[in-house]
């Protein structure tokens, strides 16, 4: 999800059950994604470099041509660390249009 308010911030303040520390809303691009844990909804904070390299997989590009993608927004992007956090939490799915080499 890529949004023009921060609103990935303000979902989460609204979620605690302490008070807010207002002012959250900032207008600034914000980018998530929704994963799900047992039904549980979590909503992940992506940078433009995640949410970038995530897009260009759904659209079906490899994964070098979409690291390479992310770098150029963000040179110093940890694919590893985005990579971990992504696998725990059931990100990926597996699909299959043919047979498997």
């Amino acid at each position: 999800m890529s949004f023009d308010w921060n609103v990935i911030e303000i979902w989460h303040a609204h979620q605690q059950d302490e008070p807010i520390d207002w002012p959250v809303a900032r207008k600034h691009a914000a980018f998530g994604l929704v994963a799900r844990d047992q039904w549980k909804e979590k909503v992940l904070p992506l940078t433009s470099a995640a949410h970038r390299l995530l897009g260009l997989l759904e659209q079906g590009q490899t994964i070098g041509d979409a690291l390479d993608s992310a770098l150029k927004i963000d040179d110093a992007f940890e694919l590893g660390l985005w990579l971990r956090q992504w696998l725990e939490h059931g990100v990926f799915a597996t699909s299959c249009s043919g047979p498997v080499a």
